[in-house]
Formats: C-alpha cells, structure tokens, sequence
C-alpha cells in the first residue's frame, strides 16, 4: 500500500482534519511520513514553468485542542524543491496558516515570490 496520510497518520480524517481539496491527486500529492508531526501535500505541478520549486502545505488537526501543540498553526505553507520536495533554503518564508482561503493566498505570494515579485 502507498504511503498517505490514511497508512501514516491514521488519526487524521479525510474531510475533517485532511480538507477535501488535498484529496484531489491531480492538484496535489500527498507525502505524508509518520515520522513528521502532521501530514503534508505538495503541488502535482512546479510553480511556474522556469521555477524547479512546488509549494509544501503542512496540515494540523482541526480542533486546536487536538494538536501536537496548541500554538501551532493549522497549515504550514512552504517553498520546497522540485525533485526531492526538501525545504527551500533560499529567503522564501513559510507562511502559517489557519483556513484553505488562507492557504490559497499563501501559495499565490509565494508563487509571486519565486518569480522574483515581492511579498
């Protein structure tokens, strides 16, 4: 069986904890490991088509209560490579998040940002 974010960190519901939209494998992949604090999802596509990066979403449990600590965001967004899906090391910030219309900004500044726009 693959590894998910089901095999990995079965504590964590599709729709609930998981957002549905990271459920879409053409958008998203999903490379969840139980040894990282929450599962994560990055982009099926790199940013843009002369930038070898894809952007990393880090997904919390919904109730706050719920995760590994409660100062934590919900979602981590991140620049990460596009071959290994390591953290960007340059000066790209990870943006912290707590709802999907937040997350949606997130990756377009980041976007931006990797295309030489300023945050």
């Amino acid at each position: 069986m693959p590894r998910s974010f089901a095999t990995e960190h079965p504590e964590f519901i599709a729709g609930v904890d998981i957002p549905v939209e990271f459920l879409d494998t053409t958008k998203w992949t999903d490379e969840s490991w139980h040894n990282d604090g929450c599962p994560h999802f990055v982009t099926a596509d790199v940013i843009a088509p002369n930038v070898p990066h894809r952007i990393s979403v880090w997904v919390e449990r919904l109730e706050v209560g719920e995760r590994e600590c409660e100062s934590l965001p919900r979602f981590g967004v991140e620049v990460v490579t596009a071959d290994d899906y390591e953290q960007y090391m340059g000066n790209a910030p990870v943006i912290d998040c707590e709802t999907m219309g937040d997350v949606y900004e997130a990756i377009a500044e980041l976007s931006g940002f990797m295309k030489g726009e300023a945050l």
